[in-house]
């Protein structure tokens, strides 16, 4: 074997490592206040079961991930129960807003999240 077969061989190997590194999805950010809440979606566009949303409030934080293909995040918030509804069709491309629901034990809010530039 001479140097050329095996900087060929070196130069594949290196070609089959660092493409398989790639996503086959685009996060888009979105955020949005309502009071003493605020949240932070991470859309997985192209792959909703990968998406991540962060909800904070008095100084609390819990990020949860997305159940499902549903946009439906359940966690614990101050040691409450949480759910995060997003209002969102995981198939369409991503919008410029989106609504959500965060239902805190029995308290209920609505907010509108803004697509970060």
């Amino acid at each position: 074997m001479n140097l050329h077969h095996l900087l060929a061989i070196v130069v594949l190997v290196g070609l089959c490592f660092s493409s398989s590194a790639q996503k086959a999805y685009d996060v888009v950010k979105y955020v949005g206040k309502g009071g003493a809440l605020s949240v932070s979606f991470d859309y997985a566009d192209g792959y909703p079961e990968a998406s991540e949303l962060t909800l904070s409030e008095a100084g609390k934080t819990v990020k949860m991930q997305a159940e499902g293909g549903e946009m439906n995040f359940q966690g614990k918030l101050a040691d409450k129960p949480v759910q995060v509804i997003v209002a969102l069709d995981s198939y369409a491309e991503a919008p410029a807003t989106v609504e959500v629901t965060v239902t805190k034990g029995k308290d209920e809010t609505k907010l509108t999240l803004k697509k970060k530039p």
